[in-house]
């Protein structure tokens, strides 16, 4: 008999994280999320890129110890180990997204996937760095990550998770559909993407080629609708056709046939308090990226 699966996505919008916030305190915000998502029924929480401190690639910063104070060294560390402690109680699993350091000092734009038990059992090194490297001092605001970040040397890897297979890729990684369709030659069946991007991107991120590889990515490997406000992540899911009526579902919303294709669009989904940004809060996403499969079947054995 086909066995079916299923597994509760959130999305947990973090909100603004300033200078003056501190690791400890936005870690007892995600602890929070990951108590909501646990409440409304999710499996897995999907946490933004660089989650842990203010998204500093828009400040121009050249003192190196200055920089080092935005990157982790070690992975859990104090300050994150209570969000680990939380998932391995909760038996929740989870995405983040941080600044690695490394002990030759390399710095990476980083993610990991933790499972239940608390257990890092995947990273990957953000790729497509976007921005610029030099000092731009009369943009209204600048994206530095190709000053502060090297290329990831990971590759984008398939790792078990949660009775599944799943990859990861942040940000604008998005944009490029050869991202997909690797992780779909190694069955991936689901895909966790965190972001962080700006309402205002400086170089050519925003002038045009963002919107051409979006469309190609989108007919190439599905309908990935990006997530409204400054700290939204999203998530790609697809699971193997099981039978002819598998279903696929997230938190408690119907449930949608495997070829389906829906998006969600957060912009529209995600309520606002007052006139500012997005209200933090947990959106709970059902999404089916149903095409990693159907891309696959067009390759070679």
């Amino acid at each position: 008999m086909a066995h079916e699966r299923r597994l509760g996505l959130a999305v947990a919008q973090v909100g603004g994280i300033n200078l003056s916030d501190t690791r400890s305190g936005v870690v007892s915000r995600l602890i929070e999320m990951m108590r909501e998502a646990k409440a409304r029924g999710a499996s897995v929480v999907v946490y933004p890129e660089l989650t842990l401190t203010t998204f500093f690639p828009r400040h121009w910063v050249e003192d190196d110890d200055e920089l080092d104070q935005f990157f982790e060294r070690q992975m859990p560390n104090e300050h994150v180990q209570p969000l680990f402690d939380c998932a391995k109680q909760l038996r929740v699993g989870f995405y983040l997204g941080y600044a690695e350091l490394t002990p030759d000092h390399r710095r990476f734009n980083t993610s990991i996937l933790v499972d239940p038990r608390g257990r890092i059992v995947g990273k990957y090194r953000k790729v497509h760095l976007p921005g610029h490297a030099d000092h731009k001092p009369d943009e209204p605001a600048q994206h530095l990550e190709k000053r502060y970040f090297e290329v990831g040397d990971l590759g984008f890897g398939v790792f078990e998770f949660m009775r599944c297979k799943a990859g990861m890729c942040i940000c604008n990684d998005r944009r490029w559909p050869e991202v997909y369709r690797v992780l779909a030659l190694q069955s991936a069946d689901l895909v966790l993407l965190g972001y962080n991007t700006p309402s205002r991107v400086v170089c050519a991120l925003r002038r045009g080629r963002g919107a051409s590889c979006d469309r190609g990515r989108r007919g190439g490997n599905g309908r990935y609708r990006s997530g409204h406000g400054r700290r939204v992540p999203t998530v790609g899911l697809q699971f193997r056709r099981a039978s002819p009526a598998a279903e696929l579902s997230a938190d408690r919303r119907p449930c949608w046939p495997w070829r389906a294709t829906p998006s969600f669009d957060l912009g529209r989904d995600c309520p606002r308090s007052g006139d500012g940004p997005p209200a933090r809060q947990l959106v709970a996403i059902n999404r089916v990226a149903s095409t990693l499969r159907e891309l696959a079947s067009f390759l070679p054995d």
